[in-house]
């Protein structure tokens, strides 16, 4: 098995003691701390998509979290070593993440990447890489830029182009919490 993180962190490994991600700025307030991402991603976040790279393996989407945040924080690339939620519901406990990890992306490989689906299949099977991905949730932050991400380029890959400005949230976040409950037991 890879080494997919440096050291096992805990939470105060990723937090000042104000709740803010500490980050290589040292920036302490949450929302100059979100400027500071997005100054730093968005460009290669738009780099990476326009060269359209490989991500074949848990450990590319490793390091395409990596390349993304690599600026930002120190644990870029690495999944998370605690455990954590949202909205009430947990994600995937961390010592099960590289596993999870690994059977999406070799379950991607024995589809082909979804090469050749109709539209519909295509579209399908998308949904539920998103909702995996969501549910396992490897990185202590970053996980849904690092998601979309490489949703866009398996769309590249299938030579179809992903619009998420047309996706209603409420919807998706309503979706994901059915898939939660109907497939979870994350912990």
């Amino acid at each position: 098995m890879e080494k997919y993180y440096k050291k096992i962190r805990d939470w105060n490994d990723y937090l000042y003691s104000n709740g803010v991600l500490k980050n290589k700025a040292n920036i302490k307030n949450v929302y100059t701390l979100d400027l500071f991402e997005y100054e730093k991603t968005s460009k290669l976040i738009y780099n990476i998509i326009s060269r359209n790279i490989e991500i074949n393996s848990f450990k590319d989407y490793c390091n395409l979290h990596y390349n993304i945040f690599k600026d930002v924080y120190d644990w870029a690339g690495d999944i998370r070593t605690v455990d954590m939620g949202k909205g009430g519901s947990y994600f995937l406990h961390w010592k099960n993440i590289i596993n999870k990890g690994e059977k999406i992306f070799e379950d991607l490989k024995n589809n082909n990447y979804f090469i050749g689906y109709s539209d519909n299949d295509f579209y399908l099977n998308m949904i539920i890489v998103h909702f995996t991905l969501n549910d396992i949730h490897p990185f202590r932050e970053g996980n849904g830029r690092t998601e979309k991400t490489f949703m866009q380029l398996l769309a590249l890959k299938n030579n179809r182009i992903l619009d998420f400005s047309k996706i209603d949230n409420n919807l998706i976040n309503s979706i994901d919490r059915s898939y939660e409950v109907n497939n979870g037991d994350n912990i």
